[in-house]
């Protein structure tokens, strides 16, 4: 699949050419077509995300970017959060006619917003169990990237999210493994179809990915497509979410508010 390639090729490998780092010690990294803004009234914003209010997904020392956009979808973000660090992006305003968006990353105050699991069973997303070896080896159980949409009300509709388990040396991902699920979480008869996951990577980076499209019959069949979800592990122990998301169907202009939250 030519995203997941791109995903794990020398695109990302390189894109500290292309990041912009937070100022906190230990700084999560943005990088794609980003423009930071030291304000976010500098944005000619057009059309106001429910996702910009401050009780959905909340974020810590806030940092503001415009990002070029895709015909059709969501910011091409890639946040990259460094061992022991959670980050998030959230879709706050957009300008559909200069084919940009306003998107504010920072720290989240909640590592999630749906638990994924099915009601009774238990919870699969593990707390994040770290072993580090003298020498700045060690290994990471359950980091995770997940990707969701709100609609106009900012009820959250859709997630999937994608796990990865691993050991690594420094410059080297020695072993992972990586697992998926997904969720509609408001009960309106939404499903999921054309599921796929997978693994690909060795060596420096490996990443898991999902490629998965929801259904919503009661929206006209309006559809969101994740093609992909990544999470991918580094061989320094850091991990990277990136998304290729977007919503297609008559009812697909009533979905506002693309967000990501990365969990190292």
């Amino acid at each position: 699949m030519s995203l997941i390639s791109l995903a794990v090729s020398a695109s990302l490998l390189s894109m500290r050419a292309l990041a912009v780092r937070s100022s906190t010690p230990a700084a999560w990294m943005v990088s794609g077509p980003v423009r930071p803004l030291g304000d976010p009234a500098w944005y000619a914003a057009t059309v106001r995300s429910p996702a910009a209010s401050d009780h959905f997904l909340p974020l810590t020392d806030p940092h503001y970017y415009q990002v070029t956009l895709t015909t059709g979808s969501a910011p091409p973000l890639t946040l990259t959060a460094a061992p022991g660090q959670t980050v998030a992006a959230k879709e706050v305003a957009a300008n559909p006619q200069a084919h940009t968006a306003l998107v504010e990353v920072g720290i989240p105050t909640a590592y999630s917003i749906v638990d994924p699991a099915p009601q009774g069973a238990p919870r699969i997303v593990p707390e994040i169990v770290r072993r580090p070896v003298s020498g700045g080896d060690g290994s990471v159980s359950g980091a995770y990237a997940e990707t969701g949409w709100n609609d106009f009300l900012g009820i959250t509709v859709g997630i999937v999210w994608d796990f990865i388990s691993f050991t690594y040396n420094r410059s080297t991902v020695v072993s992972a493994h990586s697992w998926q699920w997904q969720a509609a979480p408001f009960p309106d008869g939404d499903y999921f179809l054309e599921e796929m996951h997978g693994q690909t990577g060795s060596g420096s980076v490996v990443a898991g990915w999902t490629n998965a499209t929801e259904v919503a019959p009661y929206w006209g069949n309006s559809a969101i497509h994740w093609d992909d979800n990544l999470v991918i592990a580094h061989g320094n122990g850091s991990v990277t979410g990136f998304a290729h998301t977007w919503a297609s169907g008559p009812d697909a202009m009533l979905l506002k508010g693309w967000w990501q939250i990365v969990h190292n």
